[in-house]
């Protein structure tokens, strides 16, 4: 798997070291091209393929997803004191329609 960030400059850059991204957003593209946003999440929250779309477009135009996350306010999400801070859990928590599986919060 390749990874590559987009630094506050807005320069997109390899990824040689990932012990410390913070902060950063970041771009998985894996062994049959799927680009996405984390190597491990479901092959159906691809963005993209890198043999058939322009990198740079996927990056700055389907990751709104992900840079958005109010959409996730919904269901266990909707009057949740803490979504500030989890931003409705990962999306590998998410069913098809996008509804919350597993909140992290509640096995507390």
């Amino acid at each position: 798997m390749i990874l590559y960030v987009l630094n506050h400059s807005q320069s997109l850059s390899l990824i040689d070291d990932i012990s410390n991204l913070n902060d950063k957003l970041i771009a998985s593209v894996r062994i049959d091209g799927a680009i996405s946003a984390c190597g491990s999440i479901r092959a159906d929250y691809n963005q993209g393929n890198i043999y058939t779309d322009d990198f740079i477009d996927v990056w700055e135009n389907r990751f709104q997803p992900y840079r958005d996350r109010s959409w996730m306010r919904q269901g266990a999400c909707a009057d949740c004191k803490y979504f500030r801070y989890c931003q409705g859990n990962g999306m590998h928590l998410r069913d098809d329609e996008g509804n919350l599986i597993l909140c992290h919060l509640s096995r507390l």
